[in-house]
């Protein structure tokens, strides 16, 4: 089985859940990890699985993980897919999740998980981290990735016919 992980991430957290999720797969299968402000999306035809992770920042993802959705959306909906999210409001998860993703993609996946968050401070520009500290009330870094999330994601995909 050969699985595309395609993610972004603005400040590290999504890339560190993408490869950790990466890992717990590439035991069994062939994995690519595709990081959509490094490189080139692959070929979606040679993928059993795709699998989409991004950021939620203020009720969005990052524009490039909307516009890989938008551009492939057809192609998408013939594949077994896993979304992943990355975000600090737990109380929001699925709402959040529901929001990003296309409404169709969602009811397609096969799998849907949050991987938690981290609050990096010093990676932040200075209108985020104001934000963060006012709205979120958050003076400190935060890391909080649920690992035991990212292991029934890929039990998720692994255990899959």
């Amino acid at each position: 089985m050969k699985i595309l992980v395609a993610y972004g991430s603005k400040y590290g957290c999504t890339e560190k859940c993408a490869k950790l999720l990466s890992d717990q797969i590439n035991r069994d299968h062939d994995v690519v990890l595709v990081d959509h402000k490094m490189s080139e999306p692959a070929n979606l035809e040679e993928f059993d699985w795709v699998v989409i992770g991004g950021p939620i920042y203020m009720g969005k993802t990052l524009p490039e993980i909307v516009a890989f959705i938008n551009h492939n959306l057809p192609e998408l909906l013939t594949k077994k897919i896993g979304l992943f999210i990355c975000a600090a409001d737990l109380d929001k998860v699925v709402e959040q999740s529901q929001l990003v993703f296309d409404p169709e993609l969602t009811r397609h996946a096969k799998a849907i998980e949050h991987f938690g968050y981290e609050l990096s401070l010093e990676k932040m520009d200075i209108i985020s981290k104001m934000i963060i500290r006012m709205v979120a009330r958050v003076k400190e870094n935060q890391y909080n990735i649920f690992t035991e999330n990212i292991e029934k994601f890929a039990a998720m995909i692994l255990n899959s016919n």
